[in-house]
C-alpha cells in the first residue's frame, strides 16, 4: 500500500508515469516507484499489471531490475522496484566516459546476460532496449565506483511464445529493421539488434541510426548496411510495409566501420554481427557470450568514475528524400 513506503522526490517524469524515489517505511530500504496514471482505463490496467507480472517473474537475477511490490490508489497504479538512479544513457553523453575495453565490457556483457536470462530461461523478448532503460547501480570505496548493470521496463515485453505479437514496440532509433516494417513475427533478435545500437552509440555518442520517421529509419539503416539478399532471407519481400520503401538508382552503399570508427576492431566486428538486416543472422547471446571480447570472468569492474546528470544533445534531421511516405 502507499502508506507502506515515504516518497522523496520525483526523478523521472513523463505523459503517462512518473518515478519517485522513495524509502520502504519498515526496512529503510530505498526504493524507486513508478506511478502509471490510468484513471478507469481497464485495458491499461491490465497492461500495467502484466508489466508488474512479468517483472516479477524475471527479477531473480541480478542484472534485472528487482520487483518488489504493485499498489493501485483511484487513479494510478504503482510498481515498486529496486532503485538505481543512473542509466546508460548518463555515461553515453558524459564527453569525458571511460573507453577503454574493461569499462565497456563490463557493462555491455552484464547487459548480455541479463539478455541471455530473459531469451533463455524466461522465453521473454523485451522489445524496448535503449539506454534509458538500462539502469545502473553503484558502491563506492576508497574512490572506487563498483557497477551493477540493470535491465529495466517490462512494459513492452512479449513472451517468445506467442505467434503474433504487436509490432508498435520498441523506440525508433533501437528498433529493429523488420519491425520497422510491420513484423508481428518476430523475435528475441530484435533485442540483440538494439544491444547493437546501443553499443555503437557508447562509441559514437549519438545514436547511429536517428531517423525522424520509421521510413527515414529504414532508410538511413539500409543506406549503411544494404539490402539483404533476399535469397538468404525469403521473408523480407512478405513483410507488410516492404513496397513502401522506394530506392535511388546510385544509391551507394557506405561500411559501417566509416560510422564507428572511434571502436576498436573487435567491437567493429561484434557490430557487424549484431546490425545484421537479416534477423536470422544475428548472434545470439550464447554466441556473444563466447566472442573474445566478451569471454571473460563476470567482473564489476572498479573505476574511478564519477556520475552525473547530463543533458542530451538534441539531433539534427537528416536530409533524405522519400517517396510513398505516409
Amino acid at each position: 500500500m502507499k502508506t507502506d513506503y515515504e516518497f522523496l522526490e520525483a526523478i523521472g517524469k513523463g505523459s503517462y508515469a512518473n518515478v519517485f524515489s522513495a524509502v520502504i517505511i519498515k526496512t529503510g530500504e530505498n526504493v524507486a516507484i513508478k506511478q502509471l496514471f490510468v484513471s478507469n482505463n481497464i485495458e491499461k490496467q491490465k497492461e500495467i499489471l502484466r508489466e508488474a507480472m512479468i517483472m516479477k517473474e524475471c527479477s531473480n537475477h541480478n542484472n534485472i531490475i528487482r520487483f518488489i511490490d504493485v499498489f493501485s490508489s483511484h487513479s494510478s497504479f504503482s510498481i515498486v522496484m529496486e532503485l538505481a538512479p543512473w542509466n546508460l544513457r548518463d555515461i553515453i553523453c558524459d564527453i569525458n566516459k571511460p573507453m577503454n575495453d574493461n569499462f565497456v565490457r563490463t557493462i555491455f556483457q552484464q547487459i548480455i546476460y541479463g539478455l541471455q536470462y530473459l531469451h533463455e530461461e524466461k522465453s521473454v523478448i523485451h522489445c524496448d532496449i535503449k539506454p534509458e532503460n538500462i539502469l545502473i547501480k553503484t558502491s563506492s570505496k576508497e574512490g572506487m565506483s563498483e557497477l551493477t548493470v540493470k535491465i529495466a521496463d517490462f512494459g513492452q515485453a512479449s513472451l517468445s511464445n506467442k505467434h503474433m505479437r504487436n509490432n508498435n514496440v520498441g523506440t525508433r532509433w533501437y528498433r529493429s529493421p523488420e519491425l520497422l516494417l510491420g513484423s508481428q513475427n518476430y523475435d528475441s533478435s530484435i533485442d540483440l539488434w538494439s544491444f547493437g545500437s546501443i553499443l555503437a552509440e557508447y562509441y559514437t555518442g549519438l545514436p547511429i541510426f536517428n531517423g525522424i520517421t520509421d521510413l527515414e529509419q529504414i532508410y538511413l539503416i539500409i543506406n549503411i548496411l544494404g539490402l539483404p539478399d533476399t535469397n538468404e532471407y525469403k521473408e523480407w519481400n512478405l513483410l507488410p510495409d516492404v513496397k513502401k520503401l522506394s530506392f535511388f538508382e546510385n544509391n551507394e552503399v557506405s561500411h559501417l566501420e566509416e560510422h564507428i570508427s572511434c571502436a576498436p576492431p573487435q567491437v567493429i566486428e561484434i557490430l557487424k554481427s549484431l546490425l545484421q538486416i537479416n534477423p536470422n543472422k544475428r548472434k545470439t547471446t550464447t554466441e556473444l557470450l563466447k566472442n573474445p571480447f566478451f569471454a571473460w570472468p563476470l567482473n564489476y569492474f572498479k573505476i574511478h568514475y564519477k556520475f552525473k546528470k547530463v543533458i542530451a544533445p538534441k539531433l539534427v534531421h537528416n536530409n533524405f528524400i522519400f517517396t510513398n511516405s505516409k
